[in-house]
């Protein structure tokens, strides 16, 4: 059995290695997304995959800091619901979700707790979330955009993308396709 320190996916610890975790200061990492079109060659679910894949990349690259939750995969999508298949969340019920997971995960303890984002019209709605999170708790809450990271390395902007129009990094783009 591994131990504590080397399980990263929140939802393989029971509930006595939650204590653990706490103790270790584990910070829980909350993926979010939605199902909606991406273009006609992408599925429905690459803003709640690719939130998750980074976000349990970074958890798996240091198990001993991270914990990954099970990803909130469905979000404020109402801008395109002309689209087959997208499934639309209220921005109200969007955001007091996520106030709830975030309030729960401060009442058992994690004192700093992260909502990595994986669709552009979530990010105003996980800032409120992660403000609340924040004001009614005595854990530390942010909210941010994978796609966001990418800033760390100046050099790999320069390099990553081969398109001139549209490509880059938006919807459907090179980024998420790749």
């Amino acid at each position: 059995m591994p131990s504590v320190k080397e399980i990263y996916h929140f939802d393989e610890l029971t509930w006595p290695e939650v204590n653990e975790a706490v103790e270790m200061g584990k910070i829980p990492i909350i993926p979010t997304g939605a199902v909606e079109q991406h273009g006609h060659h992408l599925p429905l679910k690459v803003d709640h995959l690719c939130a998750n894949a980074v976000a349990t990349e970074a958890a798996r690259l240091k198990a001993e800091f991270a914990l990954v939750m099970p990803p909130v995969s469905y979000g404020y999508v109402h801008h395109v619901m002309d689209f087959p298949g997208t499934i639309n969340v209220d921005w109200e019920h969007f955001i007091k979700c996520n106030i709830d997971v975030g309030k729960s995960l401060a009442y058992h303890g994690f004192k700093k707790i992260i909502f990595l984002n994986g669709h552009g019209s979530n990010a105003p709605n996980l800032d409120l979330a992660a403000r609340r999170v924040n004001l009614e708790t005595d854990a530390e809450c942010i909210a941010c955009s994978w796609w966001n990271l990418l800033g760390v390395d100046p050099a790999f902007m320069k390099g990553w993308r081969e398109s001139k129009f549209p490509g880059g990094c938006a919807h459907a783009c090179e980024l998420e396709t790749s």
